[in-house]
């Protein structure tokens, strides 16, 4: 049986690598010069391969999460973490644990990339790069795959051609081919990305880093998520993890043309009211001093005067000066700082994206219900992660079940 993979990332490596391992003829065409580019960078060029925390909650899906998690639940019920963890052992990949982190021993992306590469050459695959597929559609043979410099006739093509995500704005075509045989898709938009704010507020408190809890609410202020750990504050909003952790949600609202606001916890380590308390005895160590320098040792010099005048209190106002209300307002800037969402960063500055392929279009095998013989997997599928490895292990399991299943391991009526 001969089969194509379009698309030479994480999960398009797999999906070929466990092909072939069935006995399949197998070929994979990557639009770029090399395949598993992408790869390289995941991770900050560590290669977070996937966590601890197994929770199905980390998924995530534009249409509905219940599909989204149903599916995702369906293909782990196939391969699983220890599957993965085995498949790269195999492979020569030896791992580690940092905390719930699942890294390559190495701590190198590029350990994971050459031991994919290995894999394919083992298995006599064949790889095709600088070809962009421009079309696929069902032919007398098989499945046609007509790039823009030649065609290709296939028993099964499995499409893992990724997303717009880290890609240069404009540069990504596979959307078109997947929509162009009839599939619908839905978004996409940025995820795991930087969130836009009020510049003038921001300017100054770039480069700071600070642990926070960041809320995400929408315009009646319900909670839409909830996550802390450390922010990073830049001219045009702020970012780090517990950002990306919010981000696709704020990108759907956002797109909806909904308002969304985020609400920062500054001094998460106190309750409002210990915050309050603490306000006060500071106060009183510290009458000598102006608003200006009031919180001084306690937060950033320039967050501080920015909480300051978020208040509305003067920052020539001496804290001999402060009433209660002072120290009240204080406390809610810090506790309770609103800030609106004025948008994300782009696809460009994106880790992954949000949205994909209408999962109602395919089947649990992965094969789509339109085109007979065409499986998907990977980021093309409305499913992403949240960050620490999940997106990465979605690659790459779905990419497994995709080359299982397409191999004809299981028939293609089974799970209609």
């Amino acid at each position: 049986m001969k089969i194509i993979v379009v698309g030479g990332g994480a999960s398009g490596m797999c999906a070929a690598i466990i092909a072939a391992r069935a006995g399949c003829e197998v070929t994979i065409i990557e639009g770029l010069s090399r395949i598993g580019k992408k790869l390289l960078s995941t991770g900050n060029g560590r290669c977070n391969l996937s966590n601890t925390d197994q929770s199905i909650l980390h998924y995530h899906g534009l249409q509905s999460e219940e599909d989204t998690r149903s599916l995702v639940q369906k293909v782990f019920s196939v391969y699983d973490q220890e599957e993965l963890l085995s498949f790269f052992r195999e492979l020569g990949l030896l791992t580690r644990e940092r905390g719930p982190y699942i890294y390559p021993a190495s701590e190198q992306a590029s350990s994971v990339l050459d031991c994919l590469r290995f894999g394919l050459s083992h298995e006599k695959i064949r790889v095709i790069c600088d070809r962009i597929v421009q079309m696929i559609k069902p032919c007398k043979n098989g499945i046609l795959v007509q790039t823009d410099q030649d065609s290709h006739t296939a028993d099964r093509v499995i499409y893992t051609a990724g997303s717009k995500a880290g890609l240069k704005e404009n540069s990504f075509d596979g959307y078109n081919v997947i929509r162009n045989c009839g599939h619908t898709l839905m978004g996409p938009l940025p995820a795991l990305v930087q969130l836009k704010s009020d510049t003038k507020f921001f300017k100054p408190l770039a480069g700071i880093r600070v642990n926070a809890g960041i809320c995400l609410l929408d315009e009646t202020d319900k909670i839409l998520a909830d996550e802390q750990g450390e922010l990073q504050l830049n001219a045009y909003g702020f970012s780090g993890i517990p950002t990306l952790q919010v981000s696709y949600l704020a990108s759907k609202y956002l797109a909806d043309h909904q308002t969304v606001y985020a609400m920062l916890d500054l001094l998460p380590d106190m309750d409002d009211e210990a915050c309050y308390h603490y306000l006060l005895q500071r106060g009183q160590c510290c009458l000598d001093r102006t608003a200006e320098s009031f919180l001084i040792g306690m937060l950033h010099k320039n967050l501080g005067i920015a909480l300051v005048k978020a208040a509305g209190i003067p920052l020539h106002m001496p804290v001999s000066g402060f009433t209660e209300e002072t120290y009240r307002k204080l406390c809610l800037q810090i506790k309770h700082l609103r800030v609106p969402v004025l948008g994300t960063n782009g696809f460009t500055n994106a880790q992954v994206c949000a949205g994909g392929v209408n999962l109602k279009e395919v089947k649990e095998t992965l094969e789509s219900k339109l085109i007979p013989g065409l499986f998907l997997a990977g980021e093309i599928l409305d499913v992403h992660g949240d960050c620490g490895g999940y997106n990465l292990q979605w690659a790459f399991l779905s990419g497994m079940l995709a080359g299982r299943n397409a191999s004809g391991v299981i028939s293609m009526t089974d799970n209609p």
